[in-house]
């Protein structure tokens, strides 16, 4: 507990961006083993000590999970109306935005395990952004039922889980003394040893034995009752229900509506399920208050003590009068014009028939459109009410999970309904939800299992030719060959699938032609596409031209391609592959900065929603902290790749190309040469040749720092197997490699001076600067050193500017081999805090944080998401020592110069 509270104080008080290793905090325990003491001692030296500090406190209780998002839009004082909009998620997000521009923030929610289920994704959203907002999220749930969303939250990288243990005997006495007011007994202490440590067991033991006036107090001392016998002590369940029957039965009627209902109520709405006066209540209301299980609240509402009161209550109805009142909650809820999700609870308790519920569900659609997760349970509670409709449910139900982003658990559900049904149609469909599913998740052989297997049913024509595309589809992403011949760029693509268009596309990019690949893709990208989930690749198809025209003419293109796009609000599961194209070119563009944001903020989005195509993405990221000279960051980044078994997008063995740079900048020339060869040697088998003019010029420097000069023979004939014309950037890649390979000087000087003057045209700084470092070393094995200094002081500039002291220091590493000495920093360093460190967009970030503009405003402004605003916030805030975007705009506005 004193670890649990020192981290969180610490992340309180340093905020992000610090030293503090957690910002998320979950308690978990079984019901009654003292959560929410818990959260009142943690939170009340935080709330004292850290002034200026918003702590905000919220309870979710038994309905919390019929009401989408309910408990979070109250505690943060943004009520959403009804129907629930389809951006309540945006909305929320953007709140907790605002907030932590005024101040830190900390959100501390109770018994979230009532939650529904579109709530516990946002609490994921709201984990991540606490790494870049003043944001401390803390929460507490009971560990059973084992809820998905509270799963990933407590396996979140900076999360710190709380597991509740039972109390020791000194701390049970201690209860008891603070209850009894006087230090327990011997013999009561040896009854309460049989609550095993639980102190709500503990209480109710306690109150128990006072009511059967089993106490008695002498010297300061509470001890049982001389002379009476010591019974066994009896489980937490056996007392509640003893307690119980000392209810009267207009008090019992209180506490069961309540219990029915579900959720703390106002006194008149209790009256109201039996069509009494408020008046004819206060009397048994009065007396359920005094029985200690049910109170008021600060909000006037009734509410149990604990949800072990309200279950056990519960528990007792008979099951038929359980439907009486249950019947009663819906057509209350009805009158009063509850939202359908609300009510078709109600209705399933109450047995209802099929065709009333089916009228509720048409209803709760509409409600629920924008939150599949929330769809997904209510249809999992009304199955088993509407068995004669248990397939067409069940493939709603598998839609609904794929589309929250439960990838896994909508394949598990189809498989398991495609065992059973005997409906064709519904086969079908939940064969291509398999599908569907398995390729997202980047699993290419259950895809293509599950196509093959598919093809064998009878189809028509048209569909068995979608799905024979859509085999070709992941084998081109997973870099497998083809069944039959890559197209030609100059064969009509007319009344073909986009699908194929854009694996025709993706073969001819990875086999050493993007610019015929582009052609392809802007093709597939132009026809109309449908939204959701389909067997095609249409949903990705304007993802693919800028990542192309990245490779075929640089990131100046790609990145007009990307404002050309139509980006839709962050609401398609494929908006993080999207974010990873925008990330791509601003690698290329040699923001790393910039590019780590939007990596960071993609690769949250794709975790979010189990999408399994990252390999780019976290090897691009590791690549960045090699350049930064982060070396640990970087090998934990490869390490978690590996560990999720996700496939490399293309084939390509990008993790490996990190790890050579990452042996490269530690020095082991030996292990980086031999891991260079291998790659390259399986790459030129598999004719990745795109592949290969991307990595050919970082292998050759790495051969020929071991002297392997057969690896660098190796790369030179692989490369001369690139078709021709070469592409621009590959042209310019190629004569990188050249440089490299060349054994006599003057002609490698020259190649690498023309690639830098080439790569300077594309936009591409880091392979400009590559060049220069290239024309440094040649130019100083020929004798030159007044020219060796001047390119070797353009690459380190341009690598300093980049932000990549790896590749600065690299510089001075490789012409002090060559027994010329310059230093391992640039004759003008970038600053690394104050106004000057800034990098472009985050200048551009805090000019319209000076002028008042929320996140949310800025992400529209920019054409980045929210969460990457988020980033640049928390880097600036940094750089410049500030804790909040009020400081920030203040800061800005009083700015020198």
């Amino acid at each position: 507990m004193e670890d649990f509270s020192a981290a969180l104080r610490r992340a309180v008080t340093e905020g992000p961006g610090s030293s503090s290793e957690s910002r998320t905090f979950v308690v978990t325990g079984a019901p009654g083993i003292g959560k929410t003491f818990t959260l009142d001692s943690v939170l009340t030296p935080v709330i004292a000590e850290a002034a200026g500090v918003h702590v905000l406190r919220g309870t979710a209780d038994e309905l919390a999970h019929r009401y989408p998002y309910e408990v979070l839009a109250r505690t943060l004082g943004k009520p959403l109306g009804e129907p629930v909009p389809p951006d309540a998620d945006e909305i929320l997000l953007a709140r907790v935005d605002a907030l932590c521009a005024a101040r830190p923030v900390v959100l501390a929610l109770d018994d979230v395990h009532h939650c529904d289920a579109a709530t516990l994704a946002l609490l994921n959203v709201f984990a991540a952004a606490s790494r870049a907002l003043p944001l401390t999220l803390v929460v507490a749930h009971r560990t059973l039922p084992a809820r998905e969303q509270l799963r990933r939250l407590a396996r979140y990288p900076d999360a710190y889980e709380l597991a509740l243990q039972p109390l020791s005997p000194e701390d049970v006495a201690q209860i008891a003394r603070s209850a009894l007011g006087t230090a327990p007994g011997p013999g009561l202490r040896a009854m309460l040893d049989g609550a095993c440590g639980h102190p709500m067991h503990v209480l109710a033991m306690l109150e128990q034995l006072a009511l059967d006036d089993a106490l008695v107090e002498a010297g300061g001392v509470t001890d049982v009752r001389a002379g009476m016998p010591t019974p066994a002590a009896p489980a937490l369940g056996e007392i509640i229900e003893s307690q119980l029957t000392h209810l009267t039965g207009a008090t019992r009627d209180v506490v069961q509506r309540l219990a029915v209902w579900g959720a703390p109520t106002a006194l008149s709405e209790l009256a109201a399920l039996a069509d009494e006066s408020p008046v004819s209540m206060v009397e048994p209301v009065q007396a359920a208050v005094e029985t200690g299980m049910i109170r008021f609240g600060a909000d006037d509402r009734l509410h149990f003590r604990h949800d072990l009161y309200a279950e056990t209550v519960y528990r007792r109805i008979p099951e038929v009068l359980r439907a009486v009142l249950h019947e009663a909650c819906a057509a209350r809820l009805e009158r009063i014009g509850a939202p359908a999700t609300t009510i078709s609870h109600h209705l399933v308790a109450a047995g209802a028939g099929p065709q009333r519920l089916a009228r509720v569900l048409e209803a709760a659609g509409g409600e629920l459109a924008a939150m599949p997760s929330v769809a997904a349970d209510l249809l999992e509670s009304v199955t088993v009410a509407m068995p004669e409709n248990v397939e067409s449910l069940t493939l709603a139900r598998a839609r609904a999970l794929a589309g929250s982003g439960q990838l896994r658990k909508a394949g598990d559900l189809a498989r398991g309904a495609l065992q059973s049904t005997e409906d064709d149609e519904i086969a079908v469909a939940l064969r291509g939800l398999i599908i569907f599913t398995a390729l997202t998740l980047g699993d290419v052989q259950e895809t293509l299992t599950e196509i093959e297997a598919t093809l064998r049913r009878p189809l028509p024509p048209s569909a068995a030719g979608r799905l024979a595309d859509l085999a070709d589809w992941a084998r081109a992403l997973a870099g497998l060959p083809d069944a039959g011949p890559v197209a030609s760029s100059t064969t009509t693509a007319e009344h073909v699938s986009s699908t194929r268009v854009l694996a025709t596309a993706i073969r001819l990019m990875t086999a050493g032609r993007p610019v015929a690949a582009l052609e392809w893709a802007l093709l597939a990208a132009g026809e109309p596409q449908a939204g959701g989930m389909h067997w095609n690749a249409g949903g990705t198809a304007e993802v693919w031209p800028p990542i192309i025209e990245l490779h075929a003419r640089g990131p100046l293109p790609a990145a007009d391609l990307l404002a050309t796009g139509s980006p839709d609000g962050g609401r398609r599961w494929s908006d993080p592959y999207s974010q990873f194209a925008a990330a791509g070119v601003d690698l290329a563009a040699g923001r790393l900065a910039d590019a780590a944001a939007q990596f960071e903020s993609a690769l949250e989005l794709s975790d979010r929603m189990e999408l399994g195509w990252t390999s780019l993405a976290f090897s691009s990221l590791a690549m960045i902290d090699v350049h930064r000279g982060d070396h640990a960051a970087a090998e934990a980044r490869l390490d978690r790749f590996t560990a999720m078994g996700q496939p490399d997008l293309f084939g390509f063995p990008e993790a490996g190309r990190v790890r050579v740079a990452l042996l490269e900048a530690r020095r082991q020339r030996k292990a980086a040469a031999r891991l260079a060869a291998a790659l390259w040697d399986e790459a030129v088998a598999d004719g990745r040749l795109l592949w290969l003019s991307l990595v050919a010029a970082e292998f050759i420097r790495v051969a020929a720092a071991r002297g392997d000069r057969l690896l660098v023979d190796r790369i030179v004939r692989g490369l001369a197997a690139l078709p021709r014309p070469l592409a621009p950037v590959t042209d310019a890649l190629v004569r990188l490699a050249q440089a490299g390979a060349d054994t006599d000087p003057a002609d490698a000087l020259s190649h690498a001076v023309a690639a830098a003057a080439r790569f300077r045209a594309l936009g591409m700084p880091l392979e400009e600067a590559g060049a220069w470092e290239e024309a440094a070393c040649r130019a100083a094995e020929g004798g030159d050193l007044r020219g060796a200094r001047a390119h070797a002081r353009a690459a380190q500039a341009l690598f300093d500017g980049a932000g990549a002291p790896t590749s600065v220091a690299r510089v001075a590493t490789r012409l002090r081999a060559r027994g010329m000495r310059i230093g391992s920093h640039p004759a003008r360093r970038k600053p690394t805090s104050g106004w000057e460190s800034l990098t472009i967009t985050e200048t551009r970030v805090t000019a319209l944080v000076g002028q008042g503009l929320t996140g949310p405003q800025i992400a529209d402004r920019l054409g980045i998401s929210p969460r990457t605003v988020q980033t640049h916030v928390s880097h600036v805030l940094t750089k410049l020592g500030l804790r909040t975007r009020i400081e920030l705009a203040v800061a800005f506005a009083n700015r020198p110069g």
